[in-house]
């Protein structure tokens, strides 16, 4: 858990049922559907098990009775990886790297629910029919025109019933929270200085700029011809800019980096970014010029800066109200973090090779 996440935002993560963003996640699919989708993992990149030969009926944690089994931890890590790339394949060497932490993390996160639907039970938290069909009502609005709610729920293998019984579990551990977190926390000014004192480096704005570029690309087994006619290509693209050309057009059509797409345009950065001699170009060029061609490890660049920021010191004031709602959410946060605490230290938590009671 965060110190950053105030405790609503505490509640979202901790439920594994959240059902608007489930059924939200197929609204966005379909209003998407006319631009160009994203690829589908190839078999090599499909998410592979955790462990392969790990019996699926095997259970990796078990809370108060409720068992997390290695084929329900496997399902919702492999929705984990996909959730980190919207739906895009990771290369199976970087995936493993993540493993750990998924599996962390879905575990986790079976605990903390597990832990808050057994303590709204106890404390026999109602949730009004009313409410529920409130958030049902407000989930149809969300569905795009021409489909009904039942397709949008069977895409994600949910009936009205299902998609109803999360809603009542998700709303009854929100009440729970609002009911055992207190919401409101004090914070000193001793502790806004404090953070203040520590921190401002940090808030500082740094110099900033920001620019776009068109790159001639080199290989890096580029003999000495196949250099120099990418830098003739490249100077002879600068002549026609300085000239008056379209920068975006002409980024669209010769750029040889991503950013071609959106007319060469590499957002705002700070020093530090990019390779130093595309810095060096970046940060000293006069705003609106076309810079002479640059060279880097990846090729020639041809350099536009459409804004430059110098640092800005910041001031306590500046940032009071920042640094308040900063401490806010991490006091609430360390709050939650208690609770669940409690809450475990209070329940039966088992896992494999754990010793047996009185050992």
């Amino acid at each position: 858990m965060t110190p950053q996440t105030n405790r609503k935002a505490v509640a979202c993560l901790a439920v594994a049922a959240l059902v608007l963003p489930i059924v939200l996640s197929v609204v966005l699919s379909e209003r998407s559907a006319t631009a160009e989708p994203p690829p589908t993992p190839p078999p090599a990149m499909a998410v592979p098990a955790p462990e392969a030969a790990a019996d699926p009926d095997a259970v990796v944690v078990e809370v108060n009775g409720e068992k997390l089994t290695e084929a329900m931890l496997v399902e919702q890590v492999q929705q984990q990886a996909q959730a980190m790339t919207g739906g895009r394949p990771i290369p199976p060497q970087q995936l493993q790297m993540f493993m750990p932490m998924l599996r962390e993390k879905v575990e986790e996160r079976f605990v903390m629910t597990t832990l808050l639907k057994s303590e709204s039970e106890r404390l026999k938290i109602v949730v009004r029919d009313e409410d529920v069909n409130d958030a049902v009502a407000d989930i149809e609005k969300r569905i795009p025109p021409g489909m009904t709610l039942d397709a949008a729920l069977q895409q994600q293998g949910l009936t009205q019933a299902e998609l109803r019984e999360k809603i009542t579990e998700d709303m009854r551990i929100r009440k729970l929270l609002d009911q055992e977190i207190p919401a409101d926390v004090e914070i000193g000014d001793d502790e806004i200085v404090a953070f203040f004192d520590a921190n401002k480096d940090q808030m500082a704005s740094p110099e900033s700029v920001h620019a776009r570029h068109i790159l001639i690309k080199t290989d890096d087994n580029a003999d000495d011809a196949a250099k120099a006619a990418a830098k003739k290509k490249a100077e002879g693209l600068q002549k026609k800019l300085v000239g008056g050309a379209d920068f975006a057009e002409t980024a669209k059509e010769n750029s040889d980096c991503p950013s071609s797409q959106k007319g060469g345009d590499l957002g705002t950065f700070t020093r530090g970014r990019m390779v130093p001699e595309f810095e060096e170009a970046a940060f000293s060029q006069k705003v609106n010029d076309v810079g002479p061609v640059v060279e880097t490890k990846f090729g020639y660049h041809i350099v536009q800066v459409l804004e430059h920021k110098e640092a800005a010191a910041v001031t306590l004031e500046d940032k009071k109200a920042e640094i308040t709602d900063k401490l806010t959410k991490q006091k609430q946060g360390e709050n939650f973090g208690k609770y669940i605490e409690g809450l475990k230290a209070n329940a039966k938590i088992t896992r494999p090779g754990d010793a047996p009671a009185g050992e």
